[in-house]
């Protein structure tokens, strides 16, 4: 623990953002981190806790109470009442070690903690990106405080690890023999594909769409994740000697047979692309789009042409579903210039 005052020292500082009428006259990312300085300085607010919430990684069911002490592990028989916490996430799902590079960053050991952070996960450029963070709502300093900026702080290291030529293939010494098929090259199927490759099996990726990426390329829209910083790590993962084919649809008895016949293993990861349909008048009109067709336009138009599709450009948009995918739905519709949306 670098700073034992640093939470009471230190306020929790995040990156600055385009004011939104700024961030609507184009698709790229508006969030910026703060200053290398001002990162250590965040990294020393970790109070390196006894049971570090952060990284527990619990999944908490909504037909399971979640306590402190279940949390904990402690064996209770009374009965324990139901928390806000059920049907969420408690911690890192990664498990990664969140005080530890929290520590090393304070202390301006960059590489370091570049290398702990690595231990559990495969692409923090993602999730620094993209995760919901969890783990800052299971930060004790959030109990009558702010949160440590732990998404931040992860983004930050992977980045400075970038920059510094920290982040390199990995090619194992020895390969195994073994020939895995992956469908799917979505976050899934990338991450079984470093994991196999690194113990020396050779990993062929398959994936349906022109581009591999699945998810991350198609189903994220720009200023969330940037397309670029998509195709850095799928560079990394070739150079590793991972194959990708792409515009490669298993999508008949035949293919199939042919990639079982020509592998040892088959791994299936195709991901979340099958919506949920509403068989409710007006169904069939031909304005009615399911969100990831409306999100991956959009985003191929942009890698295509450099312009964004068109879609929603003068048109008044009803999007049914508030979730996540819903907002990057009106994220979208609006930079094309949506009438109105509900």
């Amino acid at each position: 623990m670098g700073n034992p005052r640093g939470f009471l020292d230190f306020e929790r500082v995040e990156g600055s953002a385009l004011e939104p009428e700024q961030r609507l006259k184009n698709y790229k990312e508006f969030y910026s981190l703060p200053s290398k300085e001002e990162q250590e300085r965040q990294g020393g607010r970790c109070m390196n806790c006894g049971v570090a919430f952060c990284h527990t990684g619990i999944i908490a069911r909504k037909s399971t109470p979640v306590s402190l002490k279940s949390a904990l592990g402690v064996i209770s028989c009374a009965e324990e009442k139901p928390s806000p916490i059920s049907g969420g996430d408690v911690g890192c799902p990664l498990h990664n070690l969140i005080p530890e590079w929290n520590d090393l960053i304070y202390r301006g050991l960059w590489s370091e903690a570049y290398d702990r952070l690595s231990l559990t996960n495969p692409f923090p450029d993602f999730t620094g990106k993209v995760c919901p963070a969890p783990c800052e709502d299971s930060c004790v300093c959030a109990i009558n405080g702010e949160s440590v900026t732990i998404k931040n702080n992860e983004l930050a290291i992977v980045e400075n690890a970038f920059k510094s030529g920290l982040v390199k293939p990995f090619i194992p010494k020895k390969r195994s023999g073994k020939k895995i098929a992956i469908i799917g090259s979505g976050p899934a199927g990338l991450a079984c594909a470093w994991e196999l490759n690194a113990r020396g099996h050779k990993v062929v990726v398959y994936e349906r769409s022109d581009r591999a990426g699945g998810l991350l390329m198609y189903g994220i829209p720009d200023m969330k994740l940037d397309k670029s910083l998509v195709q850095r790590r799928l560079d990394i993962l070739a150079r590793s000697e991972i194959e990708f084919k792409t515009g490669y649809a298993v999508d008949s008895k035949k293919k199939a047979e042919e990639i079982l016949k020509s592998y040892d293993v088959l791994v299936l990861a195709t991901g979340a692309s099958k919506p949920i349909d509403l068989q409710i008048e007006g169904r069939q009109s031909e304005d009615v789009m399911f969100a990831l067709d409306f999100l991956t336009a959009s985003t191929k138009s942009l890698l295509d042409s450099g312009k964004g599709a068109q879609i929603a450009k003068g048109k008044d948009v009803l999007i049914i579903g508030s979730g996540d995918t819903s907002v990057d739905c009106v994220a979208v519709a609006l930079r094309q210039g949506a009438k109105s949306i509900t």
